[in-house]
């Protein structure tokens, strides 16, 4: 079994460094991407904000029929794939920035969907499969801890990065990480080590097993409609100040100042805290039955 501090073997490094680059890139626009569509795209900000309502609801429907990908189709190819509709994603929007065409728009956020939801869906799999055969070892916790820990860094540069060249760069700055994930792109062909399905057509969940963990599903959210209610709004909280961050900051100047600014972030931890509060009771609750239910069985 592989010690922990042994150094990573070479296949498993490979994906590491394509994942971490991949989401380091992606951040070099996604920090500043409402600001580029409202000054380089000329969009309105209701147009931005049925773009992003759109981008969310494309997730939401895809989520279910991409993640069985992973299952099902070389694990590298997907990888592969995803790469090319991110670089996709960003020349569209760069053409975006010139024709000032909203269904350009439409598309590149189309095609950024789709990279995001193969990515999510496929790499730690592909990440924690190659592991395993290369290092006999199961501490997965450890593999994807050490993919957190070097790619957090490098997205936190990149997005820096973005936010300080957009003023001198202006509409060209997507051509930065296109060329720089092009290039990733080409790389990945050669370094990535091939990965077929690990699962076995006999393992894959039949049509009947599926209808029935969604049932399962919705009878446990039914069974917590609080907590369900609470997700919903907190997440639809983080969303609007993920999204709108950047116009919050460039329209609304009393931000700025710092007992506000202090305020603001009290009620976001606040708001964070009372979820936690509430997830906390919950899962006591739920503990307290099973366990009262289990001294008669």
């Amino acid at each position: 079994m592989l010690n922990t501090s042994t150094p990573l073997l070479n296949r498993t490094r490979s994906i590491l460094i394509v994942g971490g680059a991949f989401s380091s890139l992606r951040l070099f626009i996604g920090a500043i991407s409402v600001i580029y569509l409202l000054q380089a795209g000329s969009l309105s900000i209701s147009s931005i904000s049925y773009l992003k309502s759109f981008q969310s609801i494309l997730m939401i429907l895809l989520s279910i029929y991409v993640g069985q990908l992973s299952d099902q189709y070389e694990r590298k190819r997907l990888i592969l794939i995803a790469l090319g509709f991110c670089v996709t994603w960003l020349g569209l929007l760069y053409l975006g920035s010139y024709t000032h065409s909203l269904p350009i728009f439409y598309l590149s956020e189309t095609c950024n969907t789709l990279s995001l939801l193969i990515m999510m869906n496929t790499y730690n799999a592909y990440l924690i499969d190659m592991y395993r055969q290369e290092s006999l070892s199961k501490n997965y916790h450890w593999i994807l801890g050490t993919y957190t820990q070097y790619s957090f860094p490098g997205i936190a540069v990149c997005a820096v990065l973005g936010a300080f060249l957009y003023p001198h760069l202006g509409n060209k700055i997507p051509l930065i990480p296109m060329c720089l994930l092009s290039l990733l792109f080409i790389l990945a062909c050669y370094y990535l080590p091939k990965q077929q399905q690990s699962h076995s057509p006999k393992q894959t969940l039949s049509k009947a097993k599926s209808r029935l963990l969604y049932r399962l599903i919705f009878k446990k959210i039914t069974q917590h409609p609080e907590l369900s209610i609470a997700f919903i709004l907190v997440s639809a909280y983080y969303q609007v100040l993920i999204q709108y961050w950047q116009l919050i900051a460039n329209y609304f100047s009393f931000f700025f100042k710092p007992q506000l600014s202090l305020r603001f972030t009290f009620l976001f931890y606040h708001d964070c805290s009372i979820l936690c509060w509430s997830i906390r009771k919950i899962f006591k609750k739920q503990h307290r039955k099973n366990t009262y239910w289990a001294r008669y069985l």
